[in-house]
């Protein structure tokens, strides 16, 4: 295999790693916008009663959220988040970090589209 030309490198940079930046970015302030806004709905997927998702659309998973939940969508998707946010930040613990990929992937049960 050869090496790439300065112009393949400069390529790959803006067409690749420039645009995944601030995909992460906006990611990352999605997830922080999503952690400001979530305490009412914590609060009743703490503490009830259970809802359940109303679509009538057909998405392969119907999500629910309460005591008795199982997986509870809302409070996984909460755990997730922390463990995303502690990740970037460099304080997940150990727990969060092999914990992610269960949370994983109860969350991309919420896609409507596979994959």
């Amino acid at each position: 295999m050869a090496n790439a030309t300065d112009i393949q490198m400069q390529s790959y940079m803006d067409q690749r790693i420039r645009p995944r930046a601030e995909q992460f970015r906006d990611l990352r302030n999605a997830v922080v916008d999503d952690q400001t806004a979530i305490t009412d709905e914590f609060s009743r997927a703490s503490n009830g009663p259970i809802w359940n998702d109303a679509r009538t659309d057909g998405p392969p998973h119907l999500l629910a959220s309460g005591p008795g939940s199982s997986p509870d969508d809302l409070t996984n998707y909460n755990a997730l988040c922390v463990t995303f946010l502690a990740l970037i930040s460099g304080t997940a613990t150990v727990t969060q970090i092999t914990n992610f990929p269960g949370q994983w992937a109860i969350f991309m049960r919420a896609c409507v589209r596979s994959a």
